[in-house]
């Protein structure tokens, strides 16, 4: 029943790590299993189905599915639509036996129901097929690396767009800064699942010495050797955000004087309750990391404005 699916020509990094996730979860399981802890299967099922499958890797095919025969399109463009038709079939077999001692009769109603089914197996019931086993073809560290850095770009570009009001229907261009060379090439790579989960119009590379585009971009730090930055040239009005900004910042100000005047009256750690203080902390600390993001939002418009 197992593809080869590392070796077709038109695999991805998408398609090699969810490999490679599912190869883990296989292992998860059948150890759990291995002592009885049903519940440790069902959420590391659980998870794998949700997180890894449909959350990222069905969002990131969709534009390689969709693909039709009528669109005329590459050899490669085809290639890749096989290898994902191959991976996600893979990981639906898959999940679906992993998943049959929790769920019997669900798991063998949707197995009976996999396309072209009989032609990959003769097993006639997935009571009688062989429980998952891990597949060493499947592990792959690298694909599993470039994709926790793809899901960290995109997690910063979503909270950039979100940051400064990007609509969902609009496609900033955005570019990244990174000396380590696989950081580089993993990113490049994949640039376009990045510009489809993202909604960007593109990603591109900036070395170390080469300027930002214009003075319209705004950076967003992902970890010490990495940053995302976004170009707003066009897509927003710096006048309204700035005005936006201050009055945010003239909300904020005095909830954190006055929290800060509640906890410097004289006693307070004996006077008051350690609920309320703790939750005092909690207020004040939400309300400091609101005014700090709000000024230096601000600042970055105010450089724009230069």
């Amino acid at each position: 029943m197992h593809l080869n699916i590392p070796s077709l020509p038109g695999v991805r990094t998408r398609d090699l790590a969810i490999l490679s996730t599912l190869n883990n979860t296989i292992g998860t399981c059948n150890e759990q299993l291995q002592g009885y802890f049903f519940g440790n299967v069902a959420n590391a099922l659980h998870y794998f189905f949700l997180y890894d499958l449909c959350d990222v890797y069905l969002e990131l095919i969709k534009p390689v599915i969709s693909i039709k025969e009528s669109d005329n399109c590459s050899t490669e463009a085809k290639d890749m639509q096989y290898a994902a038709q191959c991976t996600l079939y893979t990981c639906l077999e898959q999940f679906l036996r992993l998943a049959h001692p929790l769920m019997p009769f669900v798991t063998e109603e949707l197995w009976q129901r996999l396309p072209n089914r009989t032609a990959l197996t003769s097993v006639p019931s997935i009571m009688v097929a062989n429980y998952p086993q891990k597949v060493s073809a499947w592990e792959n560290t690298a694909a599993l690396t470039d994709m926790e850095v793809l899901k960290s770009c995109i997690h910063s570009a979503r909270s950039l767009r979100t940051e400064y009001k990007i609509p969902n229907h609009v496609k900033p261009d955005f570019y990244f800064r990174t000396e380590h060379a696989a950081t580089k090439d993993g990113l490049s790579a994949q640039q376009g699942d990045f510009c489809t989960l993202a909604k960007a119009n593109m990603l591109k590379h900036l070395a170390a010495t080469e300027e930002n585009p214009n003075k319209n971009v705004c950076v967003k730090v992902i970890n010490d050797n990495l940053s995302l930055l976004v170009d707003l040239t066009g897509l927003i009005n710096i006048d309204l955000e700035l005005s936006r900004l201050n009055k945010e910042k003239a909300r904020l100000e005095p909830i954190i004087e006055t929290y800060k005047r509640k906890m410097s009256i004289p006693d307070y750690e004996n006077k008051v309750p350690k609920a309320v203080q703790t939750l005092n902390t909690e207020k004040l600390s939400s309300a400091e990391n609101e005014l700090t993001t709000t000024l230096e939002a601000m600042t970055n418009f105010e450089k724009m404005r230069l």
